[in-house]
């Protein structure tokens, strides 16, 4: 015994349910209803003959305030195909009864049923039978999505086991003889047994990716069937689901987030080479890098899989039939019916569409370089006020190029790229960044400028402090960073102040810094230390053109003497900004 529970019938079938639950001593339990009848033992029951749904619709929550079930075991609709009703009225009236169910006790534990088949008759009760069942199933299943606690019992199906059931089981055109009942009855006990067991299990598994068996965390796992629940794999990729009922059926379901493309530090345009030479025949992708490259999901990997993903790492908009970013899962789901064990090995493996070189990493980091592969040549001036960078690659073997290019919107703007070798290369321009790419499926040998970036200065407040940043990547290489820092102007651009170099330096207690101001405005000028923490500020006043000799004492703002060391001196003037290192050496 595992506890008591009392049970609402709609049926009079309740006899063989009853001696079911005796002879296997799963439950003590009691029959409830407003009805007495038929049987000399608890034949409490709300099986009311001839009434149709919309008649108990209109009493249910009379009998449930009566009688306050656990269970209730649910097979109506029968009555209502005799009078031939509209399904559609039907199915709303049954509806009603359910919803009533569920907010008078969210907790009562419905058996829902599919109604038994009837014989052939002129007025074709059969079909509306069978078109009221297809319309039970798809009320259970949005039930049992809303989260009530329901079950279907498919009476029709267990009749209609026995190709010879209407002989064997049925009285009438629609009534069960004794043998019928029993069939009802036993296929009711088969979905309750188990609901009433104390046997629980567990379903979990490990989610890792196809490449590295790395894990895969913020992946969500539902689960659906008769019971509803939902998971999220944490840093160690596992998630398990508990206390599953003994018995049920289970669908297991993951799904993660698409990777955005401006978000995107993993796929790179090396996996579009690597899905062109696949496609072109130049080599075979392993199954797994397959399935990352046909990003269309068309089923044939094509030079339009590479261009999808190629367009993807440098950010430009995506296509019609474009999957790249999204996460993929083999297997896609799985399936436990009569759930009678522990199931450990729910695994599923992941894969990143377009992610063809298999980079991604549970860490999201990326590489850095080693060694210079790519670098920036001499800044070449066009006219006053446009410069271009000339990129310089070198490698024996070059598949891909992916570049990255950072620099101060406020004072530049990208006009153009300019390539050497046009066919397969991708530029992108966003607000203060361009994106470079080059794929191909022939290696090539080069060890030249590439290309050029041409940009525009439009601001003449021009900082001289200011840098380009490349960060690129050859073929699957480690990425490597760079900084250019502009400093050569060009005629109309002057830096509007100049620092002389300080004397002494190193110095201990005091330093002097020589200044150039070429136009009137505020000055100020601070000390760092190497943290990039305020120091002092050791001037801040309006000047006009003209030289200046500044003093620094080498103390902080208390006026404390500060530690031998490096300091960086700032003077910034109408936006304009200059560094200066300064050495303390006692």
């Amino acid at each position: 015994m595992v506890g008591g529970c009392t049970i609402l019938i709609y049926r009079k079938a309740h006899l063989l349910i009853l001696l079911f639950l005796v002879f296997a001593e799963v439950v003590a339990f009691d029959f409830v209803g407003s009805l007495s009848d038929g049987y000399g033992f608890d034949a409490d029951h709300e099986g009311h003959p001839g009434w149709k749904a919309d008649e108990v619709l209109a009493n249910v929550d009379t009998w449930l305030a009566e009688s306050s079930p656990d269970i209730v075991l649910l097979h109506i609709g029968t009555n209502d195909v005799s009078a031939l009703q509209p399904n559609s009225q039907t199915i709303a009236e049954i509806e009603g009864i359910l919803d009533k169910i569920y907010n008078y006790n969210p907790q009562i534990m419905i058996l829902f049923c599919k109604l038994i088949p009837r014989r052939v008759t002129w007025e074709n009760e059969y079909i509306y039978n069978e078109q009221l069942n297809v319309l039970i199933e798809d009320l259970f299943y949005e039930k049992k999505n809303q989260g009530y606690d329901i079950y279907l019992v498919d009476q029709f199906a267990a009749f209609n086991a026995n190709s010879n059931w209407a002989d064997d089981y049925m009285i009438d055109n629609v009534h069960p003889n004794d043998v019928g009942y029993h069939v009802m009855a036993e296929t009711y006990f088969q979905v309750l047994q188990p609901l009433l067991s104390e046997q629980k299990y567990q379903i979990a598994g490990l989610i890792q990716y196809y490449s590295n068996h790395n894990p895969i965390s913020n992946v969500t796992i539902d689960l659906s069937g008769d019971q509803i629940d939902q998971k999220v794999s944490g840093y160690s990729g596992i998630f398990a689901f508990d206390e599953l009922q003994a018995g049920g059926d289970f669908f297991v379901i993951p799904d993660k987030s698409k990777l955005s493309r401006f978000d995107n530090n993993t796929i790179t345009i090396f996996s579009a080479a690597l899905t062109l030479r696949h496609a072109v025949g130049v080599d075979t992708l392993n199954p797994w890098q397959q399935l990352a490259a046909d990003v269309d999901e068309s089923g044939t990997i094509t030079a339009f899989d590479a261009a999808l993903i190629a367009r993807y790492s440098v950010e430009l908009d995506g296509l019609e039939q474009d999957y790249v970013g999204e996460w993929r899962f083999v297997p896609d789901s799985l399936t436990y019916e009569n759930l009678d064990a522990d199931h450990l090995d729910a695994n599923f493996t992941g894969i990143l569409l377009g992610d063809v070189a298999g980079d991604w990493s549970s860490s999201g980091l990326f590489r850095t370089a080693n060694s210079q592969n790519v670098s920036i040549g001499e800044i070449k001036y066009l006219s006053d006020n446009r410069f271009s960078l000339p990129i310089i690659v070198n490698a024996d073997s070059l598949l891909s190029f992916a570049g990255e290019v950072e620099f101060s919107k406020q004072n530049l703007r990208f006009r153009r790229a300019e390539f050497f070798e046009k066919n397969n290369w991708l530029v992108n321009s966003r607000s203060g960044k361009v994106k470079l790419g080059f794929y191909s499926a022939k290696a090539l040998a080069v060890s030249d400028t590439v290309g050029s970036l041409e940009f525009e200065i439009i601001s003449n407040e021009y900082l001289l402090a200011d840098e380009i940043r490349l960060k690129s990547q050859i073929n699957q290489s480690r990425i490597q960073l760079q900084r250019i820092s502009l400093n050569s102007l060009p005629g109309n651009f002057t830096p509007l102040l100049t620092v002389g170099d300080n004397y002494p330096n190193p110095f201990n207690p005091t330093t002097v810094l020589p200044i150039d101001v070429k136009v009137a405005g505020t000055l100020y000028v601070k000390v760092f230390n190497t943290l990039g923490q305020e120091v002092k500020e050791i001037y801040s006043q309006s000047v006009t053109p003209g030289q200046y000799k500044l003093r620094w004492d080498g103390t902080d703002t208390f006026g404390v003497d500060v530690a031998d060391g490096v300091y960086i001196c700032r003077f910034q003037l109408n936006g304009f900004i200059q560094n200066k290192l300064l050495v303390k050496l006692k």
